[in-house]
């Protein structure tokens, strides 16, 4: 099932956003963990999109 692309995109954003927030609570930035990890933003969407498309699924299967 194709499921579209600004979903899977606000999807990520929410991630981000809850992974910047656990992030913040440990006392580390966004910036921070980026720099620690060797990762950019585009690398970390690329690793969550699969994840997100998942969910994106999910949420349509049970609407």
């Amino acid at each position: 099932m194709d499921v579209p692309e600004v979903m899977v995109n606000k999807e990520i954003d929410a991630m981000m956003k809850d992974l910047e927030g656990r992030l913040k609570y440990q006392g580390l930035s966004l910036d921070q963990y980026m720099q620690f990890t060797g990762n950019t933003t585009e690398k970390m969407r690329d690793f969550m999109k699969e994840n997100a498309e998942r969910k994106v699924k999910a949420d349509l299967v049970l609407f």
